[in-house]
């Protein structure tokens, strides 16, 4: 029992808050345990004191909340897993700057096959342009996103187009319940090329970031500021 790792979980109300409690303790009952919940209903942020880490899937007020919280505090910090979306500059700043004192993941999607797909565009969209094709984008979630174009639009369009990710034409579409579908066309003169992913349900998205929490927390580094990409690489590629 001694070896499990202690989960808090921020933003434990809401539909991912749900669905990373129950993995947590049916299919990673044997890595981790889920220490502290906290949401707008229950408990405080000092609850998670002692935890090794903690997955945040709240609202932007959640996150500074949190950050108030690490950066009043003196010595060791827990590992933190920040999957809320609508960020402003200020608080990805204050994540980035977190990351000096413990080690932390902030990325708008969790799931393995974007991160795939966000390698496999950062390669290919270099390319595709010199050869002349022109890339847009359909952002598809369900209608209670406030978002658009998502977080996980805006990422694609960084990988493909660092510099200039505005270049990338995206269409966002806001309908029923699409928990997330992404669809890159390349559009050459006499073809086209399309590349997307589509999650069929959310545990998708729980599974990687308790994947991502444990394995921040099996780290030789105790600080930095790390990225899905980065994460799936250096799991998976190295």
């Amino acid at each position: 029992m001694n070896d499990l790792r202690k989960i808090g979980l921020l933003g434990a109300s809401g539909r991912m808050g749900r669905t990373i409690a129950e993995l947590v303790g049916t299919t990673y009952s044997k890595q981790a345990t889920m220490a502290e919940s906290v949401d707008m209903q229950r408990g405080c942020m000092e609850d998670f004191a002692g935890v090794d880490a903690i997955i945040d899937f709240s609202l932007p007020a959640g996150t500074a909340s949190l950050l108030d919280w690490m950066e009043s505090r003196e010595g060791p910090l827990p590992a933190v897993v920040c999957g809320t979306t609508g960020l402003d500059d200020s608080l990805l700043e204050r994540l980035r700057r977190l990351g000096q004192r413990t080690r932390v993941i902030q990325a708008n999607n969790f799931s393995p096959g974007i991160a795939a797909l966000t390698s496999i565009l950062h390669f290919a969209a270099p390319v595709l342009r010199k050869l002349g094709y022109a890339a847009k984008m359909t952002d598809i979630h369900h209608v209670h996103k406030k978002d658009a174009p998502s977080g996980t639009a805006i990422t694609l369009a960084r990988a493909m187009d660092p510099e200039h990710p505005e270049s990338t034409e995206i269409s966002s579409v806001r309908e029923g319940e699409v928990i997330g579908a992404h669809d890159v066309v390349f559009e050459g003169s006499s073809d086209r090329i399309t590349i997307g992913h589509e999650a069929l349900n959310r545990d998708l998205f729980a599974r990687g970031a308790i994947e991502a929490a444990l394995w921040l927390c099996g780290l030789e580094e105790n600080t930095g500021i790390f990225t899905m990409n980065e994460y799936f690489e250096r799991r998976y590629l190295s």
